[in-house]
Protein backbone atom coordinates (compact mmCIF):
# COMPACT_ATOMS: atom_id res chain seq x y z
CA UNK A 1 0.00 0.00 0.00
CA UNK A 2 1.15 3.53 -0.78
CA UNK A 3 0.35 7.17 -0.20
CA UNK A 4 0.20 8.73 -3.68
CA UNK A 5 0.73 12.46 -4.14
CA UNK A 6 0.19 14.27 -7.44
CA UNK A 7 2.94 16.88 -7.83
CA UNK A 8 2.08 18.38 -11.27
CA UNK A 9 2.68 17.87 -14.96
CA UNK A 10 5.14 19.07 -17.59
CA UNK A 11 4.46 20.25 -21.14
CA UNK A 12 7.99 21.27 -22.11
CA UNK A 13 10.66 19.26 -23.95
CA UNK A 14 8.29 16.43 -24.86
CA UNK A 15 8.74 13.83 -27.60
CA UNK A 16 5.24 14.34 -29.04
CA UNK A 17 3.37 17.62 -29.67
CA UNK A 18 0.82 18.30 -26.92
CA UNK A 19 2.18 15.55 -24.65
CA UNK A 20 1.72 15.91 -20.90
CA UNK A 21 3.99 14.05 -18.50
CA UNK A 22 2.42 13.71 -15.05
CA UNK A 23 4.50 13.26 -11.92
CA UNK A 24 3.23 11.21 -8.95
CA UNK A 25 5.06 10.43 -5.71
CA UNK A 26 4.58 6.96 -4.17
CA UNK A 27 5.42 6.54 -0.46
CA UNK A 28 5.20 2.98 0.96
CA UNK A 29 3.05 2.37 4.05
CA UNK A 30 3.80 2.42 6.87
CA UNK A 31 5.82 5.58 6.24
CA UNK A 32 9.53 4.93 6.45
CA UNK A 33 9.20 1.24 5.61
CA UNK A 34 10.61 1.70 2.10
CA UNK A 35 12.11 4.20 -0.29
CA UNK A 36 9.66 6.59 -2.00
CA UNK A 37 9.68 6.74 -5.79
CA UNK A 38 8.13 8.70 -8.65
CA UNK A 39 6.10 7.50 -11.63
CA UNK A 40 5.60 9.43 -14.87
CA UNK A 41 2.54 8.40 -16.92
CA UNK A 42 1.97 10.31 -20.17
CA UNK A 43 -1.02 11.55 -22.18
CA UNK A 44 -0.82 12.90 -25.72
CA UNK A 45 -3.18 13.81 -28.59
CA UNK A 46 -3.36 11.35 -31.48
CA UNK A 47 -2.70 13.75 -34.34
CA UNK A 48 -3.43 11.16 -37.04
CA UNK A 49 -7.03 10.65 -35.89
CA UNK A 50 -7.77 14.06 -34.32
CA UNK A 51 -9.47 17.00 -36.03
CA UNK A 52 -9.70 20.69 -35.21
CA UNK A 53 -13.05 20.07 -33.50
CA UNK A 54 -12.32 16.71 -31.88
CA UNK A 55 -9.11 15.65 -30.15
CA UNK A 56 -8.50 11.95 -29.52
CA UNK A 57 -6.28 11.37 -26.48
CA UNK A 58 -3.99 8.39 -25.96
CA UNK A 59 -2.18 7.25 -22.83
CA UNK A 60 1.30 5.86 -22.29
CA UNK A 61 1.41 3.99 -18.94
CA UNK A 62 4.40 4.00 -16.66
CA UNK A 63 5.52 0.67 -15.21
CA UNK A 64 7.34 0.11 -11.93
CA UNK A 65 8.97 -3.33 -11.95
CA UNK A 66 9.36 -5.19 -8.67
CA UNK A 67 10.63 -8.56 -7.48
CA UNK A 68 7.19 -10.12 -6.90
CA UNK A 69 4.86 -7.57 -8.56
CA UNK A 70 4.74 -4.68 -11.03
CA UNK A 71 2.74 -1.44 -10.83
CA UNK A 72 1.02 -0.20 -14.00
CA UNK A 73 -0.11 3.44 -13.84
CA UNK A 74 -1.95 5.52 -16.46
CA UNK A 75 -3.90 8.78 -16.55
CA UNK A 76 -7.64 8.43 -17.19
CA UNK A 77 -8.42 12.16 -17.05
CA UNK A 78 -7.19 15.53 -15.78
CA UNK A 79 -8.22 19.15 -15.42
CA UNK A 80 -5.86 20.10 -18.28
CA UNK A 81 -7.51 17.63 -20.68
CA UNK A 82 -10.98 18.81 -19.64
CA UNK A 83 -10.00 22.45 -20.18
CA UNK A 84 -8.64 21.68 -23.65
CA UNK A 85 -11.78 19.74 -24.60
CA UNK A 86 -14.06 22.50 -23.31
CA UNK A 87 -12.05 25.15 -25.15
CA UNK A 88 -12.41 23.18 -28.41
CA UNK A 89 -16.13 22.75 -27.76
CA UNK A 90 -16.63 26.49 -27.23
CA UNK A 91 -14.63 27.25 -30.36
CA UNK A 92 -16.94 24.95 -32.30
CA UNK A 93 -20.01 26.53 -30.64
CA UNK A 94 -20.83 23.25 -28.93
CA UNK A 95 -21.76 22.96 -25.26
CA UNK A 96 -19.15 21.17 -23.09
CA UNK A 97 -19.73 17.47 -22.75
CA UNK A 98 -20.67 17.61 -19.07
CA UNK A 99 -23.70 19.78 -19.86
CA UNK A 100 -22.90 22.23 -17.08
CA UNK A 101 -23.52 25.95 -17.21
CA UNK A 102 -20.55 27.42 -19.08
CA UNK A 103 -21.09 31.03 -17.98
CA UNK A 104 -17.85 32.60 -16.82
CA UNK A 105 -17.45 35.36 -14.21
CA UNK A 106 -16.11 38.64 -15.60
CA UNK A 107 -13.46 38.86 -12.88
CA UNK A 108 -11.87 36.03 -10.91
CA UNK A 109 -9.05 35.75 -8.40
CA UNK A 110 -6.51 32.91 -8.63
CA UNK A 111 -3.90 32.07 -6.00
CA UNK A 112 -0.37 31.26 -7.17
CA UNK A 113 2.74 30.01 -5.43
CA UNK A 114 6.15 30.86 -6.85
CA UNK A 115 6.99 28.62 -9.77
CA UNK A 116 3.44 27.31 -10.11
CA UNK A 117 1.98 26.93 -13.61
CA UNK A 118 -1.79 27.24 -14.10
CA UNK A 119 -3.63 26.68 -17.37
CA UNK A 120 -6.96 28.47 -17.86
CA UNK A 121 -8.83 30.26 -20.65
CA UNK A 122 -6.39 29.22 -23.37
CA UNK A 123 -3.36 30.58 -21.47
CA UNK A 124 -0.59 28.96 -19.46
CA UNK A 125 0.36 31.26 -16.57
CA UNK A 126 3.60 30.90 -14.62
CA UNK A 127 4.39 32.98 -11.53
CA UNK A 128 8.16 33.29 -11.98
CA UNK A 129 9.30 35.55 -9.16
CA UNK A 130 9.02 38.90 -7.39
CA UNK A 131 10.70 42.11 -8.54
CA UNK A 132 11.16 45.04 -6.17
CA UNK A 133 9.85 48.40 -7.36
CA UNK A 134 11.55 51.77 -6.83
CA UNK A 135 9.34 53.50 -4.24
CA UNK A 136 10.29 56.92 -5.64
CA UNK A 137 8.11 56.09 -8.66
CA UNK A 138 5.11 55.26 -6.45
CA UNK A 139 2.59 57.39 -4.56
CA UNK A 140 3.89 59.37 -1.56
CA UNK A 141 4.17 57.56 1.79
CA UNK A 142 4.52 54.19 0.06
CA UNK A 143 5.94 51.62 2.49
CA UNK A 144 6.63 48.82 0.04
CA UNK A 145 6.25 48.19 -3.67
CA UNK A 146 6.73 44.82 -5.38
CA UNK A 147 5.85 43.41 -8.78
CA UNK A 148 4.90 39.86 -9.67
CA UNK A 149 6.56 38.51 -12.81
CA UNK A 150 3.94 36.47 -14.66
CA UNK A 151 4.89 34.64 -17.85
CA UNK A 152 1.92 33.99 -20.12
CA UNK A 153 1.82 31.53 -23.01
CA UNK A 154 -1.09 31.76 -25.46
CA UNK A 155 -1.62 28.05 -26.18
CA UNK A 156 -3.26 28.50 -29.58
CA UNK A 157 -0.35 30.51 -31.01
CA UNK A 158 2.49 29.58 -28.58
CA UNK A 159 3.17 33.33 -28.25
CA UNK A 160 4.65 34.35 -24.91
CA UNK A 161 4.18 37.52 -22.86
CA UNK A 162 5.54 38.88 -19.58
CA UNK A 163 3.29 41.00 -17.37
CA UNK A 164 4.44 42.59 -14.12
CA UNK A 165 1.47 43.84 -12.08
CA UNK A 166 2.27 46.00 -9.04
CA UNK A 167 1.33 45.56 -5.39
CA UNK A 168 2.10 48.51 -3.09
CA UNK A 169 1.14 49.58 0.42
CA UNK A 170 0.96 53.27 1.32
CA UNK A 171 -0.29 55.39 4.23
CA UNK A 172 -2.65 58.34 3.97
CA UNK A 173 -2.41 61.49 6.08
CA UNK A 174 -4.26 59.78 8.94
CA UNK A 175 -1.85 56.85 8.97
CA UNK A 176 -4.28 54.35 7.48
CA UNK A 177 -2.77 51.73 5.14
CA UNK A 178 -4.15 51.23 1.65
CA UNK A 179 -3.35 48.90 -1.24
CA UNK A 180 -2.31 50.28 -4.62
CA UNK A 181 -2.69 47.60 -7.31
CA UNK A 182 -3.32 49.10 -10.75
CA UNK A 183 -4.44 46.66 -13.49
CA UNK A 184 -2.05 45.73 -16.29
CA UNK A 185 -3.46 45.05 -19.77
CA UNK A 186 -2.39 42.22 -22.05
CA UNK A 187 -2.24 43.70 -25.56
CA UNK A 188 -4.47 42.10 -28.15
CA UNK A 189 -6.35 39.81 -25.77
CA UNK A 190 -8.68 42.10 -23.78
CA UNK A 191 -7.32 40.82 -20.46
CA UNK A 192 -6.22 42.74 -17.36
CA UNK A 193 -4.18 41.50 -14.40
CA UNK A 194 -4.01 42.96 -10.88
CA UNK A 195 -1.65 41.85 -8.12
CA UNK A 196 -4.30 42.01 -5.39
CA UNK A 197 -2.75 40.27 -2.37
CA UNK A 198 0.48 38.78 -1.06
CA UNK A 199 0.91 36.15 1.65
CA UNK A 200 4.24 36.91 3.39
CA UNK A 201 4.33 33.61 5.31
CA UNK A 202 4.13 31.36 2.25
CA UNK A 203 5.19 33.74 -0.55
CA UNK A 204 1.94 33.07 -2.44
CA UNK A 205 0.01 35.79 -4.23
CA UNK A 206 -3.53 36.50 -5.40
CA UNK A 207 -3.87 37.55 -9.05
CA UNK A 208 -7.17 39.14 -10.07
CA UNK A 209 -7.86 38.59 -13.77
CA UNK A 210 -10.59 40.21 -15.84
CA UNK A 211 -11.68 38.97 -19.27
CA UNK A 212 -10.97 35.21 -19.16
CA UNK A 213 -13.44 33.11 -21.16
CA UNK A 214 -13.17 30.24 -18.68
CA UNK A 215 -13.54 29.91 -14.93
CA UNK A 216 -10.49 28.49 -13.17
CA UNK A 217 -10.92 25.25 -11.25
CA UNK A 218 -8.30 23.62 -9.08
CA UNK A 219 -5.99 21.19 -10.81
CA UNK A 220 -6.96 17.53 -10.55
CA UNK A 221 -6.01 14.20 -12.07
CA UNK A 222 -7.70 10.79 -12.34
CA UNK A 223 -5.29 7.86 -12.45
CA UNK A 224 -5.71 4.10 -12.65
CA UNK A 225 -3.09 1.93 -10.93
CA UNK A 226 -2.93 -1.84 -11.21
CA UNK A 227 -0.61 -4.12 -9.28
CA UNK A 228 0.25 -7.26 -11.25
CA UNK A 229 1.71 -10.03 -9.05
CA UNK A 230 4.58 -12.32 -10.06
CA UNK A 231 5.17 -10.64 -13.43
CA UNK A 232 8.91 -11.19 -12.94
CA UNK A 233 8.25 -14.92 -12.51
CA UNK A 234 6.35 -14.95 -15.82
CA UNK A 235 9.27 -13.22 -17.55
CA UNK A 236 11.74 -15.62 -15.92
CA UNK A 237 9.68 -18.57 -17.18
CA UNK A 238 9.57 -17.06 -20.66
CA UNK A 239 13.36 -16.64 -20.74
CA UNK A 240 13.90 -20.19 -19.46
CA UNK A 241 11.53 -21.51 -22.12
CA UNK A 242 13.42 -19.60 -24.84
CA UNK A 243 16.73 -20.95 -23.54
CA UNK A 244 15.31 -24.49 -23.54
CA UNK A 245 14.11 -24.13 -27.13
CA UNK A 246 17.53 -22.79 -28.17
CA UNK A 247 19.38 -25.70 -26.52
CA UNK A 248 16.99 -28.19 -28.14
CA UNK A 249 17.48 -26.65 -31.59
CA UNK A 250 21.29 -26.71 -31.28
CA UNK A 251 21.25 -30.35 -30.13
CA UNK A 252 18.99 -31.33 -33.00
CA UNK A 253 21.24 -29.46 -35.43
CA UNK A 254 24.29 -31.23 -33.97
CA UNK A 255 22.71 -34.67 -34.41
CA UNK A 256 21.79 -33.85 -38.02
CA UNK A 257 25.42 -32.86 -38.77
CA UNK A 258 26.73 -36.19 -37.48
CA UNK A 259 24.47 -38.21 -39.80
Amino acid sequence: EYIVTYTGFDLSDQNRPGQQTYKLLFEPLPLGSGDPFYMYPEVYPMLATSTQDNVQWSVDPDVRSGLISDIYLYVAGSSFIKQRNDMIARRANVDPVDGMDSSTPETQTIQFEKGEIITVGGFEMNFINYAMEDTTKLPPNTKIGVRAQIQLTHLASSQQYLVEPLFALYNDEEGKTFVFAPPVELPGHDLTFSFSKVYPESGEIDLTITGLDEEYESEWILVVAEQKPFISVVWLGTFLLMIGFSVSIFRHWGRERKK
